[in-house]
């Protein structure tokens, strides 16, 4: 999503949104819809992957703590919205990333997965 769909209550209430979580660092998003229930976070996987200044463990601990807030919400039947400010390809890290995580997939399988659903990526 963008920064428009995080905070349209109508979309993140019709779809059980849960979590909003915001994939790119940088710029401000009011987070006026905590009074419904809705979880705001920050999982800059992409940025945290190409930064040669974490560790390995860092950036291992990064991708654990997404994939437990994507399974809690699963647990919970709640949706998980995924933003960035303009370039999806942020978004679409985390979700390899998820995907990679939760299936064992390869990045190759992982990246043909996407691409299928998302051929620009």
């Amino acid at each position: 999503g963008n920064i428009m769909a995080v905070q349209d209550a109508n979309f993140v209430m019709m779809n059980k949104i849960g979590y909003c979580i915001k994939c790119q660092t940088g710029f401000p998003v009011p987070q006026n819809l905590r009074r419904f229930g809705v979880n705001y976070l920050v999982m800059n996987l992409l940025g945290a992957y190409t930064d040669a200044n974490l560790t390995d463990e860092r950036k291992d601990e990064l991708l654990e703590s997404f994939y437990d807030k994507m399974e809690t919400a699963a647990e919970e039947g709640m949706g998980v919205l995924l933003y960035s400010f303009q370039d999806f390809i942020w978004c679409c890290f985390n979700v390899v990333c998820y995907w990679m995580r939760k299936y064992r997939w390869t990045v190759d399988h992982a990246m043909a997965v996407m691409k299928s659903r998302r051929p620009a990526f």
